[in-house]
């Protein structure tokens, strides 16, 4: 195999760093690795690369369901079998415990799928297995945020609960305060869950997406804004055609045609709404960790001297 030529490279160690290759092995010689020009952002290249992104993983995405609807089939069947049976404190431990192991199949599921997603986007070799196995590594800093998402809704609810306790009026000042304020964690929690699945192991999660979101906060809001609403309108709009092709069913027959499309567009929509942040998160010069980063040869690296 021929080696590549002496040249500064990404850093195999660190993916913020450039490391020096002497054509025969990697020296001691680092730099930090400069930033790249921004990919384009218009509204139509993030549509584009979404679509792209999406048709990559549909069937992955129907294998990774699957594997998911069985698991937590599984678990809501035991769960039932157990309320039949007896609600003794035992039983009422093992439906803690089987819920439990439900929320961290949810978990591992979305950050597999995100890993997966994003080694689809770089053109990466990763296995549906390799992916959960990595999503479920990054299980404790998806609690960490998962925790942090929590508190911040129940802060919210918290501080209405006290406002209108104190006097109505002063909700109409708050609500609009506390609407902005949710829209910025919006933004903030949209980027944050392919940092948190994806992005590189140092530094943490909080300093990336701090790092990443930095400057561009009005530019990400305003594009996850028209991106969700343009998404939800075209689901609205297949569902009422559903509705419609139904009209001249009845019974059974015409609620199964209405539940098949429904759960049709909502795959989809779903499928486009997790994948549209991974295109945008590598739009504006996101990193990933080094298994999910592009592979980088000497056909295709620019000097960064």
């Amino acid at each position: 195999m021929t080696l590549p030529l002496a040249d500064w490279y990404d850093d195999p160690e660190d993916p913020t760093m450039l490391r020096y290759w002497d054509g025969r092995a990697w020296a001691n010689d680092r730099r930090p690795k400069q930033v790249a020009p921004p990919q384009s952002t218009d509204l139509g290249d993030i549509f584009t690369g979404t679509f792209a992104l999406a048709r990559k993983m549909l069937l992955p995405s129907l294998a990774m369901g699957a594997i998911w609807a069985i698991t937590v089939g599984a678990i809501f069947a035991a769960s039932l079998l157990l309320l039949l049976g007896s609600s003794s404190p035992a039983v009422i431990a093992a439906l803690v415990i089987l819920w439990l192991m439900g929320m961290v199949a949810a978990m591992v599921g979305f950050l597999g799928w995100t890993r997966l997603a994003v080694a689809r986007h770089n053109d990466v070799a990763l296995s549906i297995g390799d992916a959960l196995r990595g999503g479920f590594r990054r299980m404790p800093r998806a609690l960490f945020f998962f925790v942090m998402a929590a508190l911040s809704g129940i802060a919210v609810v918290v501080t209405l609960g006290v406002i209108g306790a104190l006097g109505p009026d002063l909700l109409v000042i708050a609500i609009p305060v506390l609407g902005v304020a949710a829209i910025w964690l919006w933004t903030y929690m949209t980027i944050s869950g392919v940092v948190v699945a994806a992005g590189p192991d140092q530094p943490g999660s909080f300093t990336t997406l701090k790092e990443v979101v930095a400057g561009k906060w009005w530019f990400l809001a305003g594009r996850i804004l028209v991106f969700n609403i343009v998404v939800i309108l075209a689901g609205g709009v297949l569902q009422t055609f559903s509705g419609g092709a139904a009209a001249g069913m009845r019974g059974i027959g015409a609620l199964i045609v209405i539940l098949a499309i429904n759960v049709v567009v909502q795959f989809f929509l779903s499928l486009y709404q997790y994948s549209m942040p991974i295109v945008l998160y590598a739009m504006i010069g996101g990193t990933f960790d080094s298994e999910l980063a592009p592979t980088t040869t000497a056909s295709d690296v620019t000097d960064a001297l």
